[in-house]
């Protein structure tokens, strides 16, 4: 079972998203995802795995606020953990360095993207639960 896990980003009541690449290995290519992504091994934890992520993709550090939710998504086999991410810095588009493009959403316009699963799990769950604190 892989391992991953996801970064939760809000800024003003909206969600941080990444358009994912749009390549065939890529899981859930070419949908709005959370940015992060897999552990490397085993050694490596969930948290060390989310800094290395958000440094690969965007080139921040991260200050970790709360882990907020863990879960297997089953379509995909990957147990994924939920980080609240406070970044060190600015989040700007010219330091994407994975996937298409990324934007600020609130929740009523991200139930009309072409989400991946990561975010569907994501609310899914937390719809039950005021994340308006976030």
């Amino acid at each position: 079972m892989k391992i991953g896990s996801k970064a939760i980003i809000v800024n003003n009541g909206k969600y941080l998203l990444q358009l994912r690449d749009n390549k065939k290995n890529i899981l859930a290519a070419n949908r709005w995802g959370f940015f992060g992504g897999s552990l490397l091994n085993r050694k490596e934890t969930p948290e060390s795995c989310m800094k290395r992520e958000l440094k690969e993709e965007l080139s921040i550090k991260c200050d970790f606020l709360m882990k907020i939710y863990e879960c297997l998504h089953t379509p995909s086999g990957h147990y994924i953990h939920f980080f609240y991410i406070k970044p060190n810095k600015k989040i700007t588009k010219d330091k994407l360095n994975e996937g298409q493009d990324f934007g600020w959403f609130r929740q009523d316009q991200i139930k009309k993207l072409k989400i991946a699963g990561d975010v569907e799990v994501f609310f899914d769950y937390f719809l039950n639960y005021n994340v308006s604190k976030l």
